[in-house]
């Protein structure tokens, strides 16, 4: 097996792990730039940026699909040396859900795309066909979805962040445990 294709173990993240949930979050971040931005874009302007946003989704969305699938099929990894077990139960919980959070609020941003009638595009190529009819109320209750799902995000986001560090400095396990690297 080549060196950057090594595998999850019980002790450490692989090489295509890291490098996919570095390039789910390097997405997510730009993904976020476009929806802070398109509130403030005149409203003329405003469809370029929405479809921006709509074709870059579909590959937020791919990659967290992508990290799901590899998250599935990794071995369960073991707690820190350290760590007690409920403290590393309580950090994977929160990543779990920060994770849950961000690939539900790409599935709804889908269904919210098609709800409001616009195009779906599979790499900015392929027409994915609407799953759900293009209503005003179905548009509606899919943005509060969005919205609600990108509410949890953020507030999920400070509290990873607030225990990891907390973890960090208590069981000495390291900071790199909060960002895509080898520690578990």
């Amino acid at each position: 097996m080549p060196d950057w294709l090594t595998r999850d173990t019980e002790t450490e993240y692989g090489t295509l792990t890291i490098a996919v949930s570095w390039i789910a979050i390097s997405l997510m971040l730009i993904q976020m730039d476009s929806a802070v931005t398109m509130p403030n874009t005149p409203v003329d302007d405003r469809q370029p940026v929405i479809d921006l946003h709509i074709r870059f989704g579909m590959f937020v969305t791919l990659a967290f699909i992508a990290r799901a699938v590899l998250w599935y099929l990794s071995p369960r990894q073991k707690a820190p040396e350290g760590m007690p077990e409920n403290a590393y139960g309580l950090s994977r919980a929160l990543s779990m859900s920060l994770f849950l959070g961000i690939l539900v609020l790409a599935l709804i941003g889908l269904f919210n795309a098609w709800a409001h009638d616009h195009d779906v595009l599979l790499f900015y190529i392929i027409p994915l066909p609407a799953l759900i009819p293009h209503t005003y109320e179905l548009g509606l209750v899919m943005g509060y979805l969005h919205s609600a799902a990108m509410f949890w995000v953020t507030f999920m986001l400070p509290i990873y962040i607030i225990v990891g560090i907390y973890h960090a400095i208590r069981y000495k396990v390291g900071f790199l445990r909060l960002i895509p690297s080898p520690k578990v």
